[in-house]
């Protein structure tokens, strides 16, 4: 079984302080479930999330929005969700995080690895997965992906 270990300071952070409480419940729940990874970015189904919150379907596609959309914390797509911020929340001083973060990222599908690698230098974190393979079929300066959003294009340098 995994664990997952949240700072007392979730609590504290100022804008946790601005969400309703079945927001938060939301937002710890996608942090800490069973379907979690180490980058945050994972498979889960809609029923499985009405499932273990007990929350409607209506109420689930109401907080994914507003999670999406209004927060931009997340990207959910085809099942999946994307944490965008659960790379930077580790220790990225570890040799062996780092290690286990690259690997998991190497065996996503081209379609997330892009989405990762892209979300990845938003953040100026990039270079943490320099031997990461950008899938052949995308310019390796260019890459170019429905982003949740209008399309955006960035470019990957390493």
């Amino acid at each position: 079984m995994k664990q997952a270990y949240i700072s007392t300071a979730f609590w504290d952070d100022d804008w946790v302080g601005t969400l309703d409480p079945s927001e938060k419940l939301f937002y710890l729940y996608l942090i800490t479930n069973s379907n979690n990874n180490i980058v945050g970015l994972y498979k889960l189904p809609k029923r499985k999330l009405c499932f273990d919150t007990g929350f409607s379907i209506e109420t689930t596609n109401m907080l994914l929005s507003r999670f999406e959309n209004d927060y931009h914390k997340i990207i959910y797509i085809d099942d999946h969700v994307f944490l965008k911020n659960m790379v930077k929340n580790q220790a990225l001083n570890s040799p062996k995080l780092i290690l286990g973060m690259t690997s998991l990222v190497r065996s996503l599908c081209d379609k997330f690895k892009v989405l990762f690698l892209l979300e990845m230098k938003n953040q100026g974190i990039l270079s943490i997965f320099q031997n990461v393979q950008v899938p052949e079929n995308y310019d390796f300066n260019t890459l170019s992906i429905r982003y949740g959003y209008p399309m955006d294009t960035l470019s990957i340098q390493y």
